[in-house]
């Protein structure tokens, strides 16, 4: 018993020293999500959850196809970019990926799935955009000059802890756990439940015509940022 309890008690400190380190503020991505005109990817998928087994379940590559685009290739995303865009947004996010895990030896890619659009103050007009799950990942290509696939890294994948310590701080909310976050296979999650989880949350009691919160959109996000690591 006494075991059990310095386990939890151990576990409670480390807790508490990731909350310690996590960046708040608007100049965190996890907080205040914004596209780049040049770099990263928005996309959209009928099937969220179909898109988490491709890759942490079946350990897949998926396939991005430009507008207008049709494949026989398996695991295909369409991403409504030209040819000449997807490829070029690709590259500059594959090639900041790569330059800051060589130098820095940190991943800063994630595929983000679900996103809540919030503001600071009631008032504000400033309207932000923050990732609900993020996903570890890794772009790769055979050769220069060929297609790009995306595949699960195998890190850490969970809630977006950065967004979880802002709302607990700022509103007094406490957000649901993400199912499976705890659990060794984060592949039989069901992200929807997760979603609609948050819905729930934000709406009980009101919370949902407090300052800054508003429900979940399933959108998916590939970026490539210098994301703190808990």
């Amino acid at each position: 018993m006494q075991s059990e309890e310095c386990n939890s008690h151990i576990a409670a400190i480390i807790g508490n020293a990731r909350r310690e380190l996590l960046e708040l503020s608007a100049r965190n991505p996890l907080v205040n999500f914004r596209p780049h005109s040049a770099k990263g990817l928005a996309f959209s998928h009928p099937n969220v959850q179909e898109v988490l087994k491709w890759l942490t379940q079946d350990e897949a590559a998926v396939r991005f196809l430009p507008q207008e685009s049709k494949s026989s290739q398996p695991r295909p995303i369409p991403t409504g970019e030209t040819k000449e865009n997807l490829y070029s947004r690709l590259l500059k996010t594959y090639a900041e990926a790569r330059t800051l895990l060589e130098e820095q030896g940190i991943n800063s890619l994630y595929l983000a799935l679900g996103a809540v659009v919030w503001r600071e103050s009631e008032a504000s007009q400033q309207v932000r955009t923050a990732p609900l799950v993020l996903i570890p990942v890794a772009l790769e290509r055979k050769q220069a000059g060929t297609e790009f696939t995306m595949s699960f890294t195998g890190e850490e994948t969970g809630a977006n802890a950065s967004f979880v310590e802002k709302v607990r701080n700022d509103f007094g909310m406490v957000m649901p756990p993400l199912p499976g976050d705890e659990a060794d296979d984060f592949s039989s999650t069901n992200v929807n439940e997760y979603f609609d989880a948050v819905e729930k949350t934000v709406s009980q009691e009101g919370l949902d015509r407090r300052p800054g919160i508003r429900s979940p959109e399933p959108v998916q996000l590939l970026k490539a940022a210098d994301v703190p690591r808990p």
